[in-house]
């Protein structure tokens, strides 16, 4: 299965993690996130294997399962999450893996006696495979990134949390048998989203190359010059950003990018109301150029997946074992929603200087 093209497409679009200075709320200094898709990919496959090992799936039942894991980002466009925003029902990877797949892949997915309808249900979640795939994922990319911001991953031994994924047949459900690794886990990942996944300085940096590649973007084949969705799916971010340096004129093209620590400015509304009546407020400075606003949405903090109780041995979800950290967790969540006002200033050399006035 040839998933090469998602060594050229980083996981995290244009996300770094950013150092806050807490007293002028302006960020200081940067963490660059470096792993691609394909990474990531090769990663949730292993951690897919060794779950289904684990649990002694059959052999047959294993390599559908890598398949899947191998399968389920193939179809993530240039610039991942950047991009996805501009049109997210037609750029979710998970309705298009079987784009491009050429015969001997095919051929290989029917070795293994699946089929379009099997790899498509685990893809999307859904049954007993597409569980442990979703765990498989959050395990891939939250241990990739733990190790790449510098968080110890030593706590509570916290890289063989795969170790810990059961599947009891009888019950047919999927659990952590090791509930205080898992909130380890989830407070971690919880601590990723905040800071790093949907800080609002990454956040904002997305949206700025969304509506950079917006003028260039359309559904349609008659559109003349604009890049189609299935071409976003099968170029590079480096090739998106030459396509995008030369319409906007920039020389050399590479430094059509962010890795001068640049970050725009924004204010945190809670309402769309709020936001609208910053926005206005920051418009009235005539040093600031006003992007736009874009919305926050939050994560799902995964409080659902289910653990074993080690005194009682009772399955229940993990927010009914630890029903303080779970609403804690959830809180987290919650505080990423809002409405972000995205502005800079006009003096910065930045992507901002080619977006027309909001």
């Amino acid at each position: 299965i040839d998933i090469e093209g998602l060594s050229g497409v980083r996981s995290l679009s244009h996300v770094s993690f950013a150092m806050v200075e807490q007293a002028t709320n302006t960020a200081i200094s940067i963490v660059e996130l470096p792993e691609t898709r394909l990474n990531h990919s090769l990663v949730v496959a292993r951690v897919m294997e060794a779950i289904m090992r684990n649990n002694a799936f059959f052999e047959d039942k294993v390599n559908i399962g890598i398949i899947a894991a191998l399968l389920h980002d193939k179809q993530t466009p240039a610039s991942g999450d950047a991009t996805k925003s501009l049109d997210p029902a037609v750029f979710q990877e998970e309705d298009h893996w079987r784009e491009n797949l050429d015969e001997e892949a095919w051929e290989l997915i029917e070795g293994t006696g699946a089929d379009f309808e099997m790899i498509d249900e685990i893809i999307h979640n859904r049954g007993v495979l597409g569980e442990i795939l979703d765990i498989a994922d959050k395990i891939g990319y939250v241990m990739l990134d733990v190790k790449q911001i510098g968080l110890d991953p030593v706590i509570r031994d916290l890289g063989n949390i795969y170790k810990d994924v059961r599947y009891d047949k009888v019950r047919d459900e999927v659990y952590f048998t090791d509930p205080e690794r898992l909130k380890v886990f989830l407070g971690i990942r919880a601590k990723l989203f905040r800071d790093v996944y949907i800080n609002p300085y990454s956040q904002s940096i997305d949206y700025i190359f969304a509506r950079l590649l917006s003028p260039y973007y359309s559904r349609d084949e008659n559109e003349e010059g604009q890049l189609l969705p299935e071409q976003l799916r099968v170029i590079t971010d480096d090739d998106l950003k030459k396509f995008l340096a030369e319409k906007y004129g920039v020389e050399p093209w590479f430094m059509f990018d962010t890795k001068n620590g640049w970050f725009p400015d924004f204010v945190h509304c809670t309402s769309e109301e709020e936001a609208n009546e910053r926005a206005e407020e920051v418009k009235q400075d005539p040093e600031n150029k006003f992007i736009g606003i874009k919305r926050g949405y939050g994560f799902n903090s995964a409080t659902d997946f289910k653990v074993k109780d080690p005194e009682s041995g009772t399955i229940m979800p993990f927010k009914q074992y630890e029903p303080l950290f779970a609403k804690a967790l959830d809180q987290t969540a919650e505080r990423t929603k809002g409405y972000f006002v995205v502005y800079t200033k006009r003096l910065d050399p930045d992507w901002a200087v080619f977006i027309p006035e909001a």
